[in-house]
Parts: structure tokens; sequence; C-alpha cells
């Protein structure tokens, strides 16, 4: 019978602050990002739906929402293949080899022990397909989210 002692709690809450401080750290990028995407959406809009009798909410969710879809868009690639590709801070933070991200791994590959390039070069291969289909998936969205408000129209 195994038992779970107090050393597996530190360990999902060293994984749960290495998820928490990347979500902080590009916060601010984030808002960049967004408020550049409403500031494209014109204030005649708002002042319409006002007029049509439509409550805060209901403009936020029904139309504020679907035309800032770019900016989440971005957003959210961005925050998915910064996650990903973290490598000194789960480094730093995770003591155990089963709770390292995919990047160490991947340098752990490349030691002095096993330098075989077949098997690096095909684990950077299969690291590298989640963030290339993120990338494809979001594509649009994403140039969309970073041009949304960079021309005035």
């Amino acid at each position: 019978v195994e038992t779970r002692g107090l050393g597996d709690v530190y360990k999902r809450q060293a994984l749960l602050m290495v998820i928490v401080e990347d979500v902080w750290k590009w916060t601010g990028f984030h808002m960049i990002i967004y408020i550049a995407g409403l500031q494209a959406i014109p204030t005649d809009l708002y002042e319409a739906a006002k007029i049509d009798g439509c409550p805060n909410l209901v403009f936020i969710v029904r139309i504020l929402i679907p035309l800032t879809k770019s900016a989440i868009g971005a957003m959210a690639v961005y925050t998915f293949i910064n996650a990903y590709n973290m490598y000194m801070w789960p480094l730093l933070v995770t003591g155990t080899e089963e709770m390292r991200t995919v990047q160490i791994g991947i340098s752990m590959l490349n030691s002095v022990d096993s330098q075989s390039i077949t098997m690096v070069i095909a684990g950077v291969v299969m690291v590298i397909l989640p963030s290339l289909f993120v990338f494809i998936l979001g594509q649009k969205q994403l140039i969309r989210g970073m041009f949304s408000g960079a021309v005035k129209g």
C-alpha cells in the first residue's frame, strides 16, 4: 500500500505555481492586445445598442465578445506557446523528473550519457507538433488580433 506524503502535495503546488507565474507574467501583454482590440470597436455600436434597450451584460456577451474574438484567440495562442516552451522556471521549481516540462526532457536527451542525435531529433519533432498544431489552428485569429488596433479607420 502506497501512501501519499507531504512531498506529493508540494509537487502539485510547484506545478501550480509554474502555471500561475506564467499567466501573471503575460497579463500586461494580454491587456495591451485586448485594449487594442477594444479600441478598434466604435463607440457608436454601444450607443446604438443602448438606444435599442440592450443591457450592458447582453452587450458584452452578444456584441463585444464576438467582435473581440480575434484578440482573445491571439492571447490564447501566445499563452499556450509560451507556457509550453517554458524551460528555466520549471527547472528551478520542480524537483522530480515526472513534474518537469517536455523542454527539460529534450535537454536531458542531449546529455553526456546518451548522445544519440536521432533520439534528440525524434523528441524535438514530437515536442514541436502540439505548438505547430495550435499555431495552425489559431493563425487567422493571431494575425487579426495583432492588427486589430493597428490601423485607424
